[in-house]
């Protein structure tokens, strides 16, 4: 993952989660084709889910929607964006887990 992140974002560090998307972000019902592409580390999805005391499938939700977000365009570098993201992850995990728990 430190080898992907170095190479496609200029980082040398490693990341829990790396997002591509494959064409310009728009409206998920106005086509058929892939937004993109999200690669999640199961190193750092095992440990983050050790420090958070979550499960492995409740941290693999959590990577996934943060993943999706930023495949749709969300980013988190200044401030008022990362509030604005993690109220929308917030919000769209929890609406995923209570869709869950109905089924």
């Amino acid at each position: 993952m430190r080898r992907l992140n170095a190479l496609y974002r200029g980082v040398d560090a490693t990341t829990d989660v790396l997002s591509f998307t494959l064409s310009p972000p728009r409206s998920p019902e106005s086509s058929n084709a892939p937004l993109g592409e999200i690669i999640i580390s199961l190193q750092d999805l095992r440990r983050q889910a050790r420090m958070q005391g979550h499960s492995l499938t409740e941290e693999f939700q959590v990577l996934t929607i943060h993943g999706v977000l930023h495949v749709l365009g969300h980013e988190h570098d200044r401030p008022a964006d990362a509030r604005r993201m993690g109220e929308l992850e917030a919000r769209l995990l929890r609406e995923l887990r209570k869709t869950l728990a109905k089924h």
